[in-house]
């Protein structure tokens, strides 16, 4: 749903990085980013930079792209957030179930 706020370049990037996830291996060319997200390839290689300033993207010797760990940093910055309030639900749980 659109709105006042929405940014199609800011989209664009957030496609972007989900386009790439799954391909930390081999990575994929600009162009079949570009192809996949239906989008140009300049566009799709501006990102791509803005991705990699960021240090979120890097580019391989054969001219592929990939993220970089801290996108994976990220998720796992989130999965030990919501493994520490699980504790935390679990240890109230107990102290009100008397388990």
């Amino acid at each position: 749903m659109a709105n006042d706020y929405d940014c199609a370049s800011q989209q664009r990037l957030l496609k972007l990085i989900e386009t790439m996830a799954g391909s930390e291996i081999d990575g994929q060319t600009a162009a079949d980013l570009a192809r996949k997200m239906e989008v140009s390839t300049t566009a799709t290689f501006r990102d791509l930079q803005n991705l990699q300033t960021a240090l979120w993207a890097e580019q391989l010797e054969d001219g592929r792209w990939r993220l970089t760990p801290n996108a994976a940093r990220l998720l796992r910055r989130i999965t030990d957030n919501i493994n520490t309030a699980m504790r935390r639900i679990n240890k109230v749980h107990q102290d009100y179930m008397g388990v």
